[in-house]
Order: C-alpha cells, then structure tokens, then sequence
C-alpha cells in the first residue's frame, strides 16, 4: 500500500517505522534537512512538500498533537484537496468530532473518505504494534485502511460512524 504520513514525531516515528517494516511504500513529511535525514534512516521516503506526501498515496495518515494542527495540515496546507480521488485519510489525533466532520465534508468534492482513529497507549505501544485503536468511519474506507493501522494497532476497535473514534476515545480519556 502508498501511505502518505504526516507527523512522525514521538508517536508517528514507531508508526513508521512499523509501517515499512511490513512492506508498505510510506512517504513522510519532513519540513526540516535534519528530519529528512532522520525519516530516511527510517526506511521511508522523506519529502518537504504536503503536496508530495499525498501524490498517489492510497491512504495518508496525520499524526498531528491538536485540532488546530489536523485543521492547518488538512485544509489551510491544502492536504485534502491534493488527495487522489479514491485515496483515504486517517486522522489519529484526539480531538473534536467536529474537526473531523468538517474535514470529511471538505474531503467529500474530492472523493477522499475520512477515518478518525485516535489511538491509546504510548510510543512504546506503537513499537510494539499494541496501540488501542478508535475507528470510526464508513466500513469500507476502515477496510481499505486496516492493512495499514495493523502494523501497529491491535485492536483496531471500528466503533461506528465517522466521528465515533473521537467520541469513544473522549469517554474513555474521561474515565
């Protein structure tokens, strides 16, 4: 599979570096010579460009701390909208339904679907492949995706429609 991936940071780098191991062609952004460098000794493409982590990616997955952040990445950056027709995209940060909402009704035009899949655990859990995953989305689009978040998710928990991953992911930070 060609995954797109942004933010491969304290929790994004195990991520990636699971993902290449099983096989997957990953392109990741890398907005500075020193990450570049770092991406690449990961095994992954490293590209400066949103626009080059997108460009044939079936799926691309942000990894990104906050809404602002997806928001910036996926809509000002102009992520979405340079997503292949077809083409999936995960989004892994905890945050508010309706951030994701509001990027899937931007993604729709473009025949992008949208999962939210925040995770639960640590970098250490990415590593091992044992991140507790919160998917929601449209059966088919988590289908496409799973061979993915199966690098470094287990379980992957598909709990409803688009904006369920956030809403189980908020319970279960409040319990």
């Amino acid at each position: 599979m060609r995954i797109g991936f942004i933010g491969a940071g304290r929790m994004g780098r195990p991520m990636v570096t699971r993902l290449v191991a099983a096989g997957h062609d990953v392109r990741v952004v890398g907005r500075s010579d020193e990450k570049r460098s770092a991406i690449a000794q990961l095994g992954a493409d490293a590209v400066a460009e949103i626009a080059a982590v997108s460009d044939g990616a079936d799926a691309v997955v942000v990894c990104v701390f906050t809404d602002e952040q997806v928001r910036q990445v996926c809509l000002a950056d102009g992520l979405v909208a340079g997503m292949a027709a077809g083409s999936t995209l995960v989004l892994h940060t905890t945050g508010s339904p309706s951030t994701v909402e509001s990027i899937a009704e931007r993604a729709a035009p473009h025949d992008v679907e949208v999962v939210d899949a925040p995770v639960s655990g640590g970098p250490h859990n990415a590593a091992a492949g044992a991140l507790t995953l919160f998917v929601g989305g449209a059966d088919d689009a988590v289908a496409r995706v799973r061979p993915a978040l199966s690098c470094y998710g287990d379980p992957i928990l598909h709990v409803g429609p688009l904006g369920a991953g956030q809403k189980v992911k908020l319970v279960n930070n409040a319990l």
